[in-house]
């Protein structure tokens, strides 16, 4: 029975690689990993940003290198994996290759598979191109976030789900949507959003003949049972099951974005996706799926088809999370907050670039083949650019606060406490315990009496008021410099001072 399972996986590779479709997917996973390698060779040092640090210092915390306070809004996988791996090697590069770049790889296979599944090899295969370009999943390759990965189990979820229900395979793929459903939740907690697509797109297609269905009460389950242990623990860390919510769900986090006004500026996240062609390319897409989808509603509500369901789940997915964010979140955040609307947008414009070969095609062929691989081509190198362009600009971003970190381990005892507003990033640079600038100064003397820190550092990279600003001068008595970075060689314009204690008497 092994040699027959054997020789069934053997022949299955030797299809794959003898289908055409087969060899240009493994080109793109190829020139995706390429790429990626290049710039982690440049920016696996690059100094971390404040979410970066953030789940380093939570890391080095759970494995007692260092005391970091555990953010209550932090889900909990992500900084468990980091934690795992760093535990190997002590190598931060190597934290990045495992939790950044390969979920980064796989998004761009993936994006392939649910391709594939919804439409067919085509869609998928430019998709999945489209993906290994895209800067905003470029750039967030070699930052430490939550991004890529959470991308990864969303997209696992989506390929799993439309397998599993949708094409009625085994349950087996249903309970995987759970599974990866969950995981992408303990990873980031936008990753929810999928349930209310895949609930909008049942209730519209099925209406609620999906709630008889045992395998989609397995996927619950699955889901249920994998977010208990996070759950209980947040009792018992911070006496709140859903203690995670804090600051997303309430009556008061309710209120204060019912005040807001809405976040228009979410829509212009799609030019920004995909920059100037395929930005037009999405938009014949777009076209061309919603008059399918109206002229043909009643066949899908009637009788379920096949291409009309894709068409649905594609609109679903790219629709639902930009609502949420306009009108419920009412915040554009940061581009990566939206990236679970680009697999959605990259389907649509495959969509255009096939209905453009087949138009093209009536005439010549050979030139609609061109003109398709040409359009990928050049839209591709502008994505590609700008992915360049953004990850060199930003690598040596807040480099003096990095530098500072590794100054005060070096100067420091490991029971020293440091008094900084980069308290993440100077956590893990100085494996010494760092606590915010206290303010007014009333209690900063009170604090000073208490903590009797080592050092005090201020800097262009956070938000201080004018009265912490003061304190050098007001406390020049017991404050000293010790260590400054500058903007200019001629070292006229600080950015970072790193002033030391001398004493503890005001």
């Amino acid at each position: 029975m092994g040699e027959d399972k054997v020789i069934l996986v053997r022949n299955k590779i030797e299809s794959f690689l003898r289908n055409k479709y087969g060899l240009i997917l493994i080109g793109i996973l190829l020139f995706s990993f390429i790429i990626r390698i290049v710039y982690f060779l440049k920016t696996y040092n690059q100094p971390m940003w404040w979410d970066e640090a953030e789940y380093f210092s939570i890391a080095k915390s759970m494995l007692g290198i260092v005391p970091y306070e555990y953010p209550i809004q932090r889900p909990v996988l992500f900084p468990l994996l980091i934690a795992l791996f760093y535990s190997f090697t002590h190598s931060e590069a190597f934290v990045r290759f495992m939790v950044v770049l390969l979920p980064s790889v796989g998004c761009v296979f993936m994006t392939y598979l649910v391709g594939k599944s919804l439409y067919n090899k085509r869609v998928g295969l430019i998709a999945s191109f489209i993906m290994s370009v895209f800067w905003v999943l470029m750039f967030n390759t070699f930052r430490v976030h939550t991004d890529a990965l959470a991308l990864l189990f969303g997209l696992l979820a989506v390929y799993f789900f439309w397998e599993g229900y949708v094409k009625k395979k085994d349950t087996k793929y249903l309970v995987l949507m759970g599974l990866f459903i969950a995981l992408g939740f303990l990873v980031r907690l936008s990753t929810a959003l999928i349930i209310m697509i895949v609930l909008i797109y049942l209730l519209l297609t099925d209406k609620f003949k999906f709630v008889t269905e045992k395998k989609v009460w397995y996927s619950g389950g699955i889901f249920i049972l994998l977010l208990l242990p996070y759950l209980i623990w947040n009792y018992f860390k911070f006496g709140n099951f859903l203690a995670f919510f804090s600051g997303y769900v309430g009556t008061q986090e309710f209120a204060q974005k019912a005040v807001k006004p809405f976040a228009w500026q979410v829509f212009s996240y799609f030019k920004l996706y995909t920059q100037d062609l395929f930005f037009y390319l999405f938009l014949i897409g777009l076209v061309i799926l919603l008059i399918d989808l109206i002229l043909g509603f009643d066949i899908l509500i009637k009788k379920g088809d096949r291409r009309l369901k894709a068409h649905l789940f594609t609109f679903l997915l790219i629709a639902f999370p930009t609502i949420y964010f306009t009108f419920i979140e009412r915040s554009a955040g940061e581009p990566r907050w939206l990236m679970l609307i680009a697999p959605g947008m990259f389907f649509v414009i495959g969509l255009a670039l096939i209905q453009i070969y087949k138009f093209v095609k009536k005439y010549n062929k050979t030139i609609a083949l061109v003109a398709v691989l040409v359009l990928v081509a050049l839209g591709g190198y502008s994505e590609l650019k700008y992915s360049g362009f953004i990850i060199n600009n930003k690598i040596e971003s807040y480099l003096p606060v990095k530098l500072t970190g590794l100054f005060i381990k070096d100067n420091s005892l490991e029971s020293d406490i440091v008094l900084s507003h980069s308290v993440p990033q100077n956590t893990y640079y100085s494996e010494r315990k760092t606590v915010g600038v206290i303010e007014p100064s009333s209690e900063f003397e009170e604090k000073i009496k208490q903590l009797k820190p080592r050092y005090l550092v201020l800097s262009v990279f956070e938000i201080h008021s004018e009265e912490v600003l003061s304190y050098p001068e007001k406390y020049q008595s017991i404050l000293k410099p010790v260590q400054a970075y500058f903007a200019d060689a001629e070292q006229t314009q600080p950015v970072l001072v790193v002033y030391g204690f001398t004493g503890y008497e005001f």
